[in-house]
């Protein structure tokens, strides 16, 4: 008797009127999209093979092709799977209701903590600047620009608090934000291997104190002007 090989057309059917299971739909592209990832990061875009990605997942090729239109689409969802788990782990460091100085730093140290144990993601964000190079903006950075508003009210709140000086919040949380990007740039591309706890706080220390004696302020008093200012006090 001859078996005929499952082609890549075919998939396993529900019974007559029940609909997919979701759980399985999203359970399947998990497995694909983390496969896809490692591949990705290895091999770069150009060299990795679906077919190869295929065979490891013991699927058809045809099965990628069912949740993911092309290989570009494919990458995009590698990238947004791994921005999405990221903020996922953001808001679990910032329950409702805790106090928002305390998450602030706490968000920090598990930003820097996620980039060391997934520097996958980071080899994405480089080949996607190298492949996709006309696109306006890396995913990165929209995501980024749809959680700035979460960011403003969290340092608004702080600022009517008097636990942070009024001051332009878009330019300090922008600042903050680029210090930690290259941060997690230099630690892969360095091979630094440095805590995450520890490099967290010196960004802490630098954000919350600065760098400057009270006889430096004097010496450049341009840095404090604006703060000064807008908070009514002089020295």
């Amino acid at each position: 008797m001859q078996v005929r090989a499952k082609s890549d057309s075919e998939t396993p059917k529900s019974p007559r009127g029940r609909p997919r299971d979701p759980n399985l739909v999203q359970q399947r592209k998990e497995q694909i999209l983390k496969v896809t990832t490692h591949h990705f990061a290895r091999f770069g875009y150009q060299d990795t093979d679906l077919q190869v990605i295929a065979d490891e997942l013991e699927i058809g090729k045809g099965t990628i092709y069912r949740y993911f239109p092309n290989k570009e689409a494919l990458f995009r969802a590698a990238l947004d799977r791994g921005l999405a788990s990221l903020r996922d782990l953001i808001d679990q460091k910032i329950p409702p209701g805790s106090d928002p100085l305390a998450g602030f730093a706490s968000a920090i140290e598990a930003y820097l903590r996620f980039f060391r144990e997934q520097p996958e993601l980071v080899e994405l964000f480089l080949i996607e600047r190298a492949v996709f190079p006309g696109r306006t903006k890396p995913a990165y950075f929209i995501q980024r620009e749809q959680d700035s508003g979460r960011w403003n009210e969290v340092f608004r709140h702080l600022v009517r608090q008097g636990r942070v000086r009024p001051g332009n919040t878009d330019g300090v949380l922008n600042a903050i934000g680029d210090l930690l990007y290259g941060t997690m740039f230099a630690n892969h591309l360095a091979g630094r291997n440095e805590s995450p706890h520890e490099q967290a706080r010196d960004i802490l220390d630098l954000v919350f104190h600065g760098i400057l004696g009270p006889d430096a302020r004097e010496e450049f008093p341009e840095a404090h002007k604006d703060a000064r200012r807008k908070t009514g006090k002089k020295r």
